[in-house]
């Protein structure tokens, strides 16, 4: 991890490609694909992250998902590939939010984009959903009950 925070990506790659084979541990999966967005290797950088992500969710770490996702974003945005980078950064806030994220939601799998993959939600999109998270929030309450004047 040293070597990463000192962008010496080669040595990065070596030393968590060496402490992978111990352990497949997301947060290593994920600093190493930091280290190959540093060299531009974006496929590989992808990769990665996503097993990154299913390192961490089979071990239920919301925080390491939180992070290989965003890690994805990053690669897929370094690809081209806008709409998938959009798709997981909008995962990313949802995560960051803790609204719950359900896979099988459609609007997770298929991001409402334009011709060129561009996100094509609105101003009020977004704030009736951050409106949603407001009420689904207060509705849950603080679990202490009614507050009492």
């Amino acid at each position: 991890m040293a070597a990463l925070e000192k962008r010496d990506y080669d040595l990065a790659i070596t030393k968590l490609t060496d402490a992978l084979k111990t352990s497949r541990s997301p947060l290593w999966l994920a600093a190493r694909s930091k280290a190959h967005i540093g060299k531009g290797d974006f496929a590989r950088a992808l990769r990665d992250a996503d097993f990154s992500y299913a390192a961490a969710a089979a071990r239920g770490k919301r925080d390491l998902m939180r992070d290989a996702q965003h890690r994805r974003a990053v690669a897929y945005m370094r690809l081209g590939r806008l709409a998938d980078a959009d798709a997981c950064a909008m995962w990313v806030q949802r995560m960051a939010e803790q609204a719950g994220v359900s896979l099988s939601d459609p609007a997770l799998r298929k991001p409402e984009t334009d011709e060129r993959g561009f996100s094509t939600a609105t101003k009020q999109t977004i704030l009736d959903y951050r409106t949603a998270i407001e009420q689904k929030k207060l509705a849950q309450g603080n679990g202490y009950g009614p507050c009492r004047p």
